[in-house]
C-alpha cells in the first residue's frame, strides 16, 4: 500500500512567477516606509513538503510517510535593525494525512520550525528582502494501529519575500520560505534509533504591522 501523494509542479518555476507577481505589484512607485522598532508578521499559504526516514532503522518505510502539498500558517516578530536589516523569531506549520480507502487507517504527519531569523533588503523601492536561520524542529508520525512518534532536530529556513505599504505601520505581500530539517527520535518500544528528515517549499502571503 503506498500512501505517497502525487508529484508537485516544479518549485523552480513557482518560485520564479511568484518573484515576477511580487516586483509587478510593488512597482517602481511603493513608498519606502521607515522601519524602527518592533514587528509582527501573520500569514498563510501553501506548503509543498518530502518527507524521508534519516536511517535504515526507520519503524516505517517511505511508503507510509505523507506528503505533498497542503496549507500552511506561520507568525513573525522581532525587532527592526534600521530600514535593512531586521531579526526575529518565527513559527510555521504544515500538516497532511490521508487515507488509502475506508478501511485503511488514516496517517498523518505534521511539521513544525521554531526559527530565528535575520532578513536583509537589497532594495526598498520596491522592498524586496531575503532572509535566512536556524530552526529547532519537530515532526509527528500519528496512526491509529501504530501510534504516535515524534523526532526533534535542527534545521534552517531561508527565502525571499516583499512588503507593500497600505500605511504608515502596515504593509501586505507574497513570501517564499525553503525550509530544511534532520529530525532524530529516541529509541522506542525496542525499534532502536530513527528518525526523519524534511524538506518543504512554503508559498505565500502575510501582513507586516510596523510599531
Amino acid at each position: 500500500m503506498c500512501l505517497k501523494s502525487a508529484t508537485v509542479a516544479p518549485r523552480s518555476r513557482n518560485a520564479a512567477s511568484l518573484l515576477v507577481a511580487l516586483l509587478v505589484v510593488t512597482g517602481p512607485h511603493a513608498q519606502a516606509q521607515a522601519r524602527v522598532g518592533f514587528w509582527a508578521k501573520l500569514g498563510g499559504g501553501s506548503a509543498s513538503a518530502h518527507l524521508s526516514c534519516r536511517m535504515t532503522s526507520c519503524p516505517f518505510p517511505d511508503e507510509l510517510l505523507v506528503d505533498g502539498t497542503a496549507a500552511t500558517s506561520f507568525a513573525q516578530l522581532g525587532l527592526s535593525l534600521g530600514d535593512r536589516f531586521r531579526a526575529g523569531g518565527e513559527f510555521n506549520y504544515w500538516s497532511k494525512g490521508t487515507q488509502a480507502n475506508n478501511s485503511a487507517p488514516v496517517v498523518r504527519n505534521s511539521l513544525s520550525n521554531l526559527a530565528l531569523a535575520i532578513s536583509y533588503f537589497p532594495l526598498l523601492r520596491p522592498r524586496v528582502f531575503v532572509r535566512g536561520g536556524i530552526a529547532r524542529a519537530s515532526m509527528t508520525f500519528a496512526s491509529s494501529p501504530f501510534g504516535t512518534f515524534v523526532g526533534r532536530g535542527l534545521g534552517f529556513v531561508a527565502g525571499v519575500g516583499a512588503e507593500v505599504p497600505l500605511g504608515a505601520n502596515l504593509s501586505v505581500g507574497p513570501v517564499v520560505t525553503y525550509a530544511y530539517s534532520d529530525m532524530p527520535a529516541k529509541p522506542d518500544l525496542g525499534i532502536g534509533e530513527y528518525g526523519w528528515k524534511a524538506a518543504v517549499w512554503e508559498f505565500g502571503a502575510a501582513i507586516t504591522m510596523h510599531r
